[in-house]
């Protein structure tokens, strides 16, 4: 029998507490309501997305140009049509940007698996596992070109990226190696093939085979080999491809095959080399010259990769040198002199500080369409936005100090330079491209980026098509 305590303290726990059928009809209450919430939450979410979506693709382009890649990446993750907008204004603003695999897939050190979809340009660094696993959920639909660096190309691996290769248009080897034949396994499967470089450092186990085929689509062949090697199959390559119109390749190798050069029916319209100095250079000047008349090539560009090896001495000699369009130099030298190169259409060099008279050097290369300086300050180009009528690409891969950049903020003051590009007779545009964090600083500041004769965007966004890397640049 319970006692009257115990009868009491029932009665005061049926007060308090509820019962079981009210348990529950509260419990379905607050879950209803919470339902609500989330139904709700949802609607509102769809409906933002939607009025988001409803804006045309002009207004993403602008809102976006406002975002880093990293922030642009973030944003793209946020839905499947999102994605495909931000794929579109990535391809406009870093055109020319090369993705890299390194265990991972990466966009200029930003990580966005979505952006697979859109690169155009990969590069593959040493032989791992991972890139050939990656390709099982990856086919890289947009891929045009790739680039293996110290890769050890085998059968088997070759055989899981037949799919990409039948895709791309170009195909680079840098310091790798193929154990079979590289027509068979590798080159046969390249059907869209337009550019081909292969260094002197890739080692081929049918060593020149592969040259005795005939790749139809073929326009721009890269051999590049510091090795005086004279190549027997090179003539056959020649005369079973005489669709190509761009050859790149070293001096000395070029030196020691010049009868083959000479005896070919090839008509480049560029003709590229990367300077040995154990070539001597009057005697080349002369093989060139030779080559031009007989119409072997229409334009020529020279790079200079060692910093001490682009004097005044080698410029007095090139300015004998027909059609010389293109000059890249990785020069330390003090005080060369770049005037007599009068037909320049394009310099690359990496550092301003050592060209003599900058000043008054755009009076002299009259016919300057493009400049490349590693290093350099809004000063240093100055004299170009002045003087350089046909001037219309400046590219600045370091930009430092000036009058009108302020290094703390990382402001152009473009208007300034296009108010100074006006005073020009007869110009045309400029455009001036940037690394991003100096792109972003000053659209945040200026707001706007294009002027009726300067123009500014992002150095990604245009591919400047060097064929040799000189330095860094």
């Amino acid at each position: 029998m319970r006692t009257m305590n115990e009868k009491q303290y029932d009665n005061n726990n049926t007060d308090n507490e509820p019962s079981e059928k009210k348990r529950k009809s509260n419990d379905e209450h607050e879950h209803n309501q919470h339902q609500s919430i989330i139904v709700t939450s949802d609607v509102q979410l769809k409906m933002c997305q939607s009025s988001i979506f409803n804006l045309n693709i002009d207004c993403f382009e602008e809102v976006f140009d406002y975002l880093s890649l990293k922030q642009l990446a973030i944003v793209g993750e946020t839905s499947k049509r999102m994605q495909q907008i931000v794929g579109h204004c990535f391809r406009q603003s870093y055109e020319a940007a090369r993705a890299t695999f390194y265990y991972d897939f990466d966009v200029n050190y930003v990580h966005a698996n979505f952006l697979i979809d859109f690169i155009r340009k990969i590069r593959v660094l040493q032989s791992n596992e991972a890139f050939y696993e990656f390709l099982r959920w990856n086919r890289l639909h947009s891929l045009v070109q790739i680039r293996f660096y110290d890769h050890i190309l085998t059968k088997a691996k070759i055989e899981c990226m037949q799919v990409i290769l039948g895709r791309v248009e170009a195909v680079e080897l840098l310091e790798c190696k193929i154990e079979s034949d590289f027509f068979e396994t590798f080159l046969m499967f390249c059907s869209n093939l337009r550019r081909l470089c292969v260094d002197g450092t890739t080692i081929i186990g049918t060593q020149y085979n592969w040259l005795l085929q005939h790749y139809p689509l073929l326009e721009h062949f890269q051999l590049l080999t510091a090795i005086g090697l004279e190549i027997e199959e090179l003539a056959t390559f020649f005369q079973l491809n005489p669709n190509i119109k761009r050859l790149s390749t070293g001096a000395k190798f070029f030196w020691f095959n010049q009868q083959t050069m000479t005896n070919t029916n090839l008509k480049l319209n560029t003709l590229a080399i990367k300077y040995d100095k154990r070539v001597y250079l009057m005697s080349f000047c002369r093989l060139l010259n030779k080559l031009y008349d007989s119409g072997f090539y229409k334009k020529l560009h020279l790079y200079f990769d060692h910093p001490l090896g682009f004097n005044q001495k080698i410029i007095e000699e090139l300015k004998s040198v027909k059609a010389l369009v293109k000059v890249a130099a990785n020069s330390r030298q003090n005080y060369i002199n770049l005037s007599c190169l009068i037909n320049l259409e394009e310099l690359c060099i990496t550092c301003t500080h050592a060209v003599n008279d900058l000043e008054h050097l755009p009076n002299a290369l009259t016919n300057l369409r493009r400049i490349y300086f590693l290093d350099a300050s809004t000063d240093d180009i100055l004299p170009f936005i002045h003087r350089a009528p046909k001037l219309n690409k400046i590219k600045v891969r370091c930009l430092r100090g000036g009058i009108h950049f302020d290094e703390q903020s990382n402001v152009i003051d473009l208007k300034a330079l296009n108010e100074e590009r006006e005073k020009v007779g007869f110009a045309t545009k400029i455009t001036f491209y940037v690394k991003e964090d100096v792109y972003l600083a000053t659209k945040w500041t200026m707001i706007k980026t294009e002027f009726n004769l300067i123009e500014m965007r992002r150095i990604d966004s245009y591919d400047w098509n060097m064929e040799f890397q000189i330095d860094t640049l």
